[in-house]
C-alpha cells in the first residue's frame, strides 16, 4: 500500500472515535469507513459506517452531497471490544461500545440517530457502575472548509459593541456557554457555504442539564461541543442531545429551527408582556409623576419601571407576611451603594407600595416589583448573632434569626467553607436549599397584595456561574472540585423558576430578569418574559440578551450620559439593530440616566422609531431582508400591525436599498413609511415586488431609518 495512502486513512482513523480498538487490520482495511447506514429525514440523510461513525451528509431536497465526519469522544477512554450496532424500523440507527480509562473507570457509551421531521437526531447515553467519576465528553462534526465557508453561532462579543449576526470566517476558536463576555448564549453552532446556499448545524437541546459546556471550532471546519463536570457512575445513565439541522447559508436557518423546535424557551409564557414594551427606568421616586413628566416620557417610548424605592425590612425579606395590605413594617433605610442611610427608614405597607403602581398604571405606564433569589439579609454575621427570644412567627423581623434558623439550607459556600459577602452586608444564597426555596415561592405569592405590579424583575444572575459546597448541597449531576459533589446554582435557578413561574403566571403576573455579566443561557430563560439588563450599555450584555429575547421585551441599562457619547446616533442604532429598549432619563433613576439636557434630546429623536417595534419578534425565514449597501445594517421584525425593518449605520448615505425575501402579506399595496430620527412626519416609500422579492428605496437621516410595513389594512 503506498505511503500517502497509509497517511490518509490514519487521519481519517482518528477523526473517529468510534473505531474499536480490538478490530483486525483486515477489519480496519477492509472498508470501515464504507456507508453502511443511512438515517433520513426531509431535507436531510447521513450516512454511517457500520462502526457507527458519520461519514457524509446529504442536504436539501436534490440530496447535494456534503463532506462530513462525526464522533463523540470521552477525553482519556478507549474502547473494549466490538461496537455492537442495530437499526429499527422507524429507521433509527444505534452504536454502542465499551469504554475504559486508565484509572480503571468503565461504561457503556450508545450513539443514537433518528430521525425527525426535519433534522437527525443524535443522543449520546452513558451508563457506568461503580464510584462517581468525570471526564469531558464532545460531540464532533467536521465539515470540510475553505476561504468561502463561512461559520455562526450566537457569539456575544466583548465590551465594546460589535455586530453578533455578522458570519465569521472559519478559525481556532472556543467560547464558552455563558458566563459574561466572549462567549455564547445559544448552544448552537452553524456551518456555511455561501457558493451552494446550504448550511448545517450542530444544535444542542437546553431540555438537558448542561452545567459548563463550551463550543470550540478549528481552521478546517470542525465544531464540537464539549461538556464538563457531568457525573458518571452509580449506574445511572446521562443523556446528551444535539440535532443535526440541514437549512440555508443563513445565520438565521439553525436558529429558526431552534425557536421552532423550542418555543417554550424563546416564547413568553406571558402573552401579556410585550405589554411592558418600551423603554424602562429603575427610579425609587414615590411621587406621582407630573403631566408634562409623562407626556415627555411617551414620546421617548417609556413605559416600564423597575421599582427601585428599596421599601422592604430588609434585602431579601422583599414581600414579608403581614396580615394584610394595610399593615405596616418598617424599611431598614438602605441605599443603592448599600449603606445605611436611617433617612430613608419609614413606614411602609402593601396598599402604599401598590398605590405608586397604581398611579404609573393611570399614566400608561408599567410596574415591576424588585425581587432577587440569591442574595439575603443585611449586616448578617455568624450564628451567634440569632435572637433565641425572638418568637419563631417573628423571626422574620431579624435577618440573622430567619436566616439561621428558617432558611441556612441556602447559604452559598465555596470550597472551604466560606460564605460570599455582598450589597449592604448581605450573603449570597442557593436557590436550591429546599427551605430557602420554599420562603422564596412564599413571598411570590404574596403578590397578589400589590395588584397593579405587573410582575417581578429578579436581580443578580452572575451568581448563577458559582458552585455551592456546604453541607449537604448536591445537585446529583455534577462532580466538582476534587471529586466531590456540589450544586450549580444554575441548576437550582432552573429548579427554582420551574415552580416561580406558574405562581406568578397563574395571577397574569411576569417575570422578568437582569442577565447581570454572567447569565446569558438559552436553558435558564423557560419561565421568563422579558429583560432588563443591567450592563446592556455593554456590547455583550446587550447582545446576549436581545438573542435571548428573539420574542421576548428587552430592556437595556444606561448607567449614565457618559454612555451615550461620544455617539449618540451609534448608541441607539445598535439597540434598534437589536430589538431593544434603552433606558429612559427618568426622574429619580438610581445610578441609571438621569434627565440630561445635554442627551434628552436623543431620547426624544428615537422615542417614536423605539415606539414603532412594541411587540418585535425577529422574522428568521431565509434571506428574509438585505441591505445592498456594504456599511449600512438591517433587521426585519413581525410586529401586531405588520413590520418593521430598523435600518441602521448608513453613514452619510442618502439612501439605501432594501430588499425583503420570503415575508407573508407584503404586496405593491402595503402601506409603507419610514420615520426618521428627529423628524416628525412619516416618510412614504414605494413598495416594488420584482418576482417574489420586494424591493425598497430607504432615504435615510443620521444614517437611519424605521421602515414601517402595515399589512391587513
Amino acid at each position: 500500500m503506498p505511503k500517502i495512502l497509509i497517511s490518509m486513512i490514519a487521519v481519517l482513523l482518528s477523526l473517529s472515535c468510534l473505531a474499536g480498538a480490538a478490530e483486525t487490520k483486515a477489519e480496519r482495511e477492509g472498508g470501515r469507513l464504507e456507508p453502511k447506514y443511512e438515517v433520513k429525514a426531509a431535507g436531510i440523510a447521513v450516512k454511517l459506517a457500520k462502526a457507527g461513525n458519520l461519514l457524509s451528509c446529504l442536504i436539501g431536497e436534490k440530496r447535494s452531497k456534503r463532506a462530513f465526519d462525526g464522533q463523540t469522544m470521552l477525553e482519556g477512554c478507549r474502547i473494549e471490544g466490538k461496537v455492537e450496532a442495530k437499526k429499527s424500523l422507524r429507521g433509527i440507527c444505534e452504536f454502542t461500545r465499551r469504554m475504559t480509562d486508565s484509572k480503571g473507570h468503565f461504561c457503556l457509551v450508545t450513539d443514537r440517530f433518528s430521525p425527525t421531521k426535519d433534522s437527525i437526531r443524535w443522543e449520546v447515553d452513558v451508563t457506568s457502575e461503580g464510584p462517581s467519576w468525570t471526564t469531558p465528553m464532545e460531540m464532533r462534526l467536521r465539515l470540510p472548509s475553505t476561504e468561502k465557508t463561512r461559520f455562526w453561532t450566537s457569539w456575544i462579543g466583548g465590551n465594546q459593541w460589535d455586530d453578533p449576526l455578522k458570519l465569521m470566517s472559519v478559525a481556532d476558536h472556543t467560547w464558552n456557554y455563558g458566563n459574561g463576555a466572549n462567549t455564547i448564549c445559544i448552544p448552537l453552532a452553524s456551518i456555511l457555504e455561501p457558493a451552494t446556499d446550504t448550511g448545517v448545524s450542530l444544535v444542542v437541546s437546553p431540555d438537558q442539564s448542561l452545567l459548563w459546556l463550551q463550543l470550540s471550532t478549528t481552521h478546517d471546519g470542525r465544531m464540537f461541543f464539549r461538556y464538563k463536570f457531568m457525573r458518571f457512575g452509580g449506574g445511572k445513565k446521562v443523556m446528551f442531545v444535539a440535532d443535526i439541522v440541514a437549512h440555508e447559508a443563513d445565520w438565521r436557518g439553525g436558529l429558526r429551527w431552534m425557536v421552532s423546535r423550542y418555543p417554550e424557551y424563546f416564547n413568553p409564557p406571558n402573552p401579556r408582556a410585550d405589554v411592558l414594551a418600551g423603554t424602562g427606568s429603575y427610579s425609587g421616586r414615590m411621587e406621582k409623576l407630573k403631566p408634562d413628566e409623562t407626556a415627555r416620557l411617551k414620546k421617548m417610548a417609556y413605559n416600564c419601571d423597575w421599582d427601585a424605592s428599596f421599601n422592604w425590612p430588609y434585602f431579601g425579606m422583599f414581600l414579608p407576611p403581614m396580615p394584610d395590605a394595610g399593615t405596616a413594617w418598617t424599611t431598614y433605610g438602605y441605599n443603592s451603594a448599600g449603606n445605611h442611610d436611617p433617612g430613608r427608614s419609614t413606614q411602609m405597607s402593601y396598599r402604599k407600595l401598590n398605590e405608586k403602581a397604581r398611579e404609573r398604571k393611570e399614566s400608561g405606564f408599567t410596574t415591576l416589583a424588585y425581587f432577587n433569589v440569591t442574595e439575603f439579609g443585611v449586616g448578617i454575621k455568624d450564628k451567634t448573632a440569632v435572637k433565641n427570644d425572638l418568637p419563631d412567627s417573628e423571626s422574620w423581623h431579624d435577618a440573622n434569626t430567619y436566616l439561621y434558623r428558617k432558611i441556612a439550607d441556602g447559604i452559598l459556600r465555596d470550597g472551604n467553607e466560606n460564605t460570599a459577602g455582598t450589597w449592604g452586608g448581605a450573603i449570597a444564597m442557593d436557590s436550591g436549599g429546599p427551605d430557602y426555596q420554599r420562603s422564596l415561592l412564599d413571598q411570590a405569592r404574596r403578590m397578589e397584595l400589590q395588584p397593579d405590579f405587573d410582575g417581578i424583575a429578579i436581580d443578580r444572575m452572575d451568581w448563577l456561574s458559582r458552585l455551592n459546597y456546604a453541607p449537604g448541597a448536591d445537585d446529583q449531576t455534577g462532580w466538582y472540585l476534587n471529586g466531590r459533589p456540589g450544586r450549580f446554582l444554575g441548576l437550582s435557578w432552573i429548579n427554582t423558576l420551574s415552580k416561580l413561574g406558574p405562581i406568578m403566571h397563574k395571577r397574569d403576573k411576569v417575570i422578568f430578569v437582569n442577565c447581570c455579566l454572567t447569565g446569558h443561557r438559552l436553558d435558564y430563560m423557560r419561565e421568563v418574559d422579558g429583560f432588563y439588563d443591567e450592563y446592556g450599555d455593554n456590547g455583550y450584555s446587550l447582545n446576549g440578551s436581545s438573542l435571548l429575547a428573539l420574542r421576548k421585551p428587552a430592556l437595556m441599562w444606561t448607567h449614565d450620559a457618559g454612555c451615550i457619547k461620544p455617539d449618540p446616533d451609534s448608541y441607539f442604532q445598535r439597540h434598534l439593530y437589536m430589538g431593544a429598549y434603552p433606558t429612559a432619563p427618568f426622574p429619580g433613576n438610581d445610578h441609571t440616566i438621569l434627565p440630561n439636557p445635554k442627551t434628552d434630546q436623543y431620547d426624544l429623536d428615537y422615542g417614536p422609531l423605539l415606539d414603532a417595534m412594541r411587540g418585535k419578534k425577529w422574522v428568521l425565514e431565509p434571506h428574509c431582508v438585505e441591505v445592498m449597501d456594504p456599511q449600512a445594517k438591517v433587521n426585519l421584525f413581525k410586529v401586531p400591525n405588520g413590520y418593521v425593518v430598523p435600518v441602521t449605520f448608513g453613514g452619510k448615505a442618502e439612501s439605501v436599498d432594501v430588499v425583503l425575501r420570503n415575508v407573508k402579506g407584503i404586496t405593491p399595496k402595503t402601506v409603507c413609511t419610514v420615520l426618521h430620527p428627529g423628524a416628525e412626519t412619516p416618510v412614504p416609500v414605494t413598495v416594488r415586488l420584482d418576482g417574489g422579492t420586494i424591493r425598497l428605496t430607504v432615504p435615510l437621516h443620521r444614517g437611519c431609518a424605521m421602515v414601517r410595513l402595515e399589512v391587513g389594512r
